[in-house]
């Protein structure tokens, strides 16, 4: 019986379900788009629906996933969009991460409403990224997102809820640049990472290039997966 593995947020390049062995995983790649770039199909369902039941009636047609990954959208947390005291989204004093309000952007080239926007999408995204993990109880999961992004503050600031917080440096595993990188998860994984300085910054690389996570890294993530390197208590809620 395959494994079945739920990519949540990974329907632009697909890299999950072009890493693993299709004779072990079965892959439902989830996401809005209806294709990847290559032009494999996706399952469209908008993740970041702020209606719940209408979210999990179309997830619980799926069968049960026993692994859950997720690349949750992270244009609002981007520290590219540069503002004092946090970013163009979120207002962040110590711990404590907020909406940006009207006044912040005096003087400014960005525009309150639109940022806003952006702030909500990306926090209903992550909020049900999370209901859906404690929902359908995944044996693995994780939830992957530069190591820079506010995501992680919003995650600790808003939601009880319990993780590691695993880093990788995408250099280490073939990409171009070092792009730092956090996988929140119930398991511990020993991933690599790497003393060299980045000589390309990540926004100067596009898009579709940013978001493709490296073959051998999300190979290396399943093989610890089944085959722990470290021994540590469940962190599943």
């Amino acid at each position: 019986m395959k494994t079945i593995v739920w990519d949540l947020f990974g329907g632009l390049n697909g890299s999950v379900g072009l890493s693993l062995d299709p004779k072990i995983y079965k892959i439902y790649t989830i996401d809005i788009l209806d294709e990847t770039k290559d032009g494999r199909k996706n399952i469209v369902i908008d993740l970041a629906d702020s209606i719940t039941m209408r979210l999990f009636a179309k997830l619980d047609k799926l069968p049960k996933p026993d692994i859950i990954v997720a690349s949750p959208m992270c244009q609002s947390f981007s520290r590219a969009a540069a503002l004092k005291g946090g970013n163009a989204s979120w207002r962040v004093n110590n711990d404590v991460i907020t909406y940006r309000k009207p006044e912040d952007y005096i003087n400014t080239r960005y525009n309150y409403t639109d940022q806003l926007d952006k702030a909500i999408l990306g926090e209903t995204a992550i909020q049900n990224t999370i209901s859906i993990i404690r929902t359908y109880k995944p044996k693995h999961w994780y939830i992957e997102n530069p190591a820079s992004s506010l995501i992680w503050k919003l995650i600790n600031y808003n939601w009880d809820f319990n993780h590691i917080s695993n880093i990788a440096d995408y250099s280490a595993y073939g990409f171009i640049s070092k792009k730092p990188t956090i996988f929140l998860s119930n398991t511990l994984l020993d991933l690599k990472t790497s003393k060299q300085k980045s000589s390309i910054n990540t926004e100067q690389i596009s898009q579709k290039q940013r978001s493709d996570i490296p073959k051998d890294l999300i190979r290396d993530i399943f093989d610890q997966f089944n085959n722990p390197r470290i021994i540590q208590p469940s962190l599943l809620n």
